[in-house]
């Protein structure tokens, strides 16, 4: 008999069909069963589940539940959508290389972050933002199962997500194209210490949890050369995914590449320090004929068929100037990479969303618990306004980001004028404020930057946490006449 069936016989014939088919009896404690048709499957499944990622990891943990009605497309042209529980099917029947896609669900606020000081909108209600790449590339075998799932989270969760993949870069132009598959097993560091690996599909994830500049460095796998960047340097924000992928080419490769990264030298030295970004946008040329432009991270790549020497040059991006000379002669041997990366230092000082807010009839307004991105470009000082509760406990603190930065805080009162705190001793070039408000009402904070610095490298972040006042509750009096 049939275990499940609703009729039950003493001898039935059933079918099983075997993903790796092999000749095989099967036998259980109800019996024997033995495979009448083995023949090879031509057809193959991927499968998986969108989840949410409440801790970031980028895999599905006990009690982390299904997102039901996400669409997922194979190879651009067929789509489904995630059941009850967040899974997805889809049969294949051609082997290599496919591509999935999820599409985040609330587009508004899931796109990759592209401009790494922009604050969240106080305005914007909690929506979904990945943990996990949103396009996979699969290696089908047919007759095998493939398992990719996609991790989503809030935006109010607490902590910014850092993934990508590992791709095998078949023709060196440092972007997956849609035949080249992921490698697994790869190392990927964050900030020279934590260390993850890439799953079967090349993908990782790094759940970020504090506002800063961390650095992503890649370990080639063995057999293999770099065709982009080994090193990647952004800043996190919470709420935010942010994408970054590594390339990597067989060492038998027809070509040779040349990659980097142009910086933003804050301190001129000619050297890539930890915390200093890339510039996107800036002009990289091949010979004087290939042209290509930065990504998001700063990252280059150009290759070349040709053995012998190159020259890469970088054309300067508008309000800079360079700290590495703009021209290098590399010799090159096919079957490797040439890392050649060029420091630029800014000229000029881009006004923060804020201006102008320089005396208190002009302050900004915060919200309670969130952030703002501000830098002292024209004036040392800026104002911010924000609404506050009686007997609530209200903190403001900075957290410096540029070099030039060394922030004064002062609190007012609703008239903008009387001064009811003040603070320049916290941790380093930072300062912090907390003050319990007497009365309901709109208070004033003025932020200075010490020595009167204005200008390039002055970048800081307000933050604003509040706790509600405790609550009173009235008992009557209950009197009594004799």
């Amino acid at each position: 008999p049939v275990q499940g069936d609703r009729v039950q016989e003493e001898d039935e014939t059933f079918f099983v069909l075997l993903f790796n088919p092999v000749n095989a009896t099967i036998s259980t404690a109800l019996g024997q069963a033995t495979i009448l048709d083995d023949d090879p499957a031509n057809f193959a499944i991927i499968y998986g589940v969108v989840f949410e990622d409440g801790n970031g990891n980028g895999i599905q943990d006990t009690g982390e539940k299904g997102i039901t009605g996400v669409t997922i497309t194979l190879d651009g042209t067929v789509t489904t959508t995630t059941d009850l529980d967040g899974g997805y099917v889809f049969t294949v029947t051609t082997a290599g290389v496919h591509t999935v896609v999820e599409t985040d669900l609330r587009t508004p606020n899931t796109a990759l972050h592209h401009e790494p000081h922009a604050p969240l909108a106080p305005t914007d209600e909690p929506t979904y933002f990945s943990t996990t790449p949103n396009q996979v590339r699969v290696n089908v075998t047919l007759g095998f199962s493939h398992c990719v799932n996609f991790g989503d989270a809030l935006s109010n969760v607490g902590f910014a997500s850092v993934h990508g993949i590992v791709f095998e870069d078949i023709n060196g132009d440092g972007i997956q194209n849609a035949t080249e598959p992921g490698i697994p097993g790869v190392v990927i560091r964050l900030d020279n210490s934590t260390t993850t690996t890439t799953d079967l599909n090349g993908s990782y994830t790094f759940p970020i949890t504090t506002v800063s500049i961390h650095v992503f460095t890649e370990e080639n796998p063995t057999g293999y050369f770099s065709t982009t960047p080994d090193e990647v340097h952004l800043r996190t924000l919470p709420g935010r995914a942010y994408l970054v992928h590594f390339g990597d080419a067989p060492s038998a490769s027809e070509f040779a590449v040349i990659y980097g990264t142009v910086f933003n030298d804050i301190d001129g030295d000619g050297i890539w320090a930890r915390d200093e970004l890339g510039i996107s946008g800036v002009v990289i040329t091949l010979d004087g004929q290939l042209t290509v432009t930065t990504d998001l991270y700063g990252s280059y790549t150009l290759f070349t068929t040709t053995p012998g020497p190159h020259t890469i040059t970088e054309t300067d991006p508008a309000g800079y100037s360079s700290t590495t000379p703009n021209n290098h002669i590399v010799d090159v041997e096919l079957g490797a990479g040439y890392l050649v990366n060029f420091g630029d230092i800014e000229a000029y000082c881009a006004p923060d969303l804020y201006e102008e807010d320089d005396t208190f009839d002009l302050a900004r307004t915060i919200i309670v618990g969130t952030l703002q991105y501000h830098q002292f470009c024209d004036d040392p000082i800026d104002w911010v306004k924000f609404t506050a509760k009686s007997s609530g406990v209200y903190t403001v603190t900075t957290i410096i980001l540029g070099q030039r930065c060394d922030t004064i805080l002062a609190l007012f009162d609703t008239d903008g004028q009387t001064l009811l705190a003040e603070n320049d001793d916290a941790v380093g070039r930072a300062s912090r404020i907390v003050w319990q408000s007497p009365d309901d009402g709109i208070y004033y904070v003025r932020v200075t930057n010490k020595n009167d610095w204005t200008g390039p490298h002055t970048e800081y972040i307000l933050q604003l946490e509040g706790q509600d006042p405790p609550q009173v509750i009235y008992l009557p009096i209950v009197t009594r006449n004799f």
